[in-house]
């Protein structure tokens, strides 16, 4: 049998490097392990022929059912294993959804709170002024609670008012060829406004 995979001078290739190399391995293991066994079940089996013989035969019948039974209860390990993670990733998932609709729904009525309360207070304050420009002694009218208004919330420029306020300050074109006469009624009082602070 050596003599069948004895290795060519030269060689074949990587594959046939691969195959001397486990032919010599295998041999190797045989004669270092498979000899000995042989020799001493030769031995055990001239001593003790009966049970020798029982333990061969029971040990080649009982080989399939035992590994039948190691490859059938790693199936059912691994299938009640796979189940069970599978199982509580979905759990997971479900109480982390709902948890997250809780945590939307919290988050919505948070912020439908806020605008309530921030546009409560806006509206409260806008009324303040209201009347401090009406009924207040300190007041400047209408007109100046309006500009001002229309400042805290940036629908006009506070920069652009003062420059249109100050005396060196030339217009930008308008779109409209002329203007109503009312647009400067108010001029004195937001220009009052703004130099005291008042935006």
């Amino acid at each position: 049998m050596s003599q069948r995979y004895q290795r060519r001078e030269g060689g074949n290739g990587t594959l046939g490097n691969f195959f001397d190399r486990a032919y010599h391995v295998g041999e190797s293991m045989d004669q270092t392990y498979g000899v000995p066994a042989r020799k001493k079940l030769l031995v055990i089996g001239s001593v003790y022929p009966f049970t020798t013989v029982l333990a061969l035969v029971f040990g080649t019948l009982a080989l399939f059912p035992i590994l039948t039974f190691v490859g059938f209860s790693i199936f059912v390990l691994l299938s009640f294993v796979s189940t069970a993670l599978i199982g509580s990733l979905v759990l997971a998932g479900l109480v982390i959804f709902g948890a997250g609709t809780i945590l939307l729904g919290i988050i919505s009525l948070a912020l439908g709170f806020s605008i309530f309360l921030t546009c409560s207070g806006f509206m409260t304050y806008i009324s303040y002024r209201l009347a401090f420009h009406t009924w207040g002694s300190e007041g400047q009218g209408v007109g100046a609670w309006v500009a001002e208004t229309m400042m805290r919330f940036g629908l006009i420029d506070v920069e652009e008012v003062r420059q249109a306020l100050s005396t060196n300050y030339e217009p930008k074109p308008a779109d409209n060829k002329s203007k109503p006469e009312t647009e400067h009624a108010g001029d004195s009082e937001t220009h009052s406004q703004l130099n005291s602070g008042v935006y």
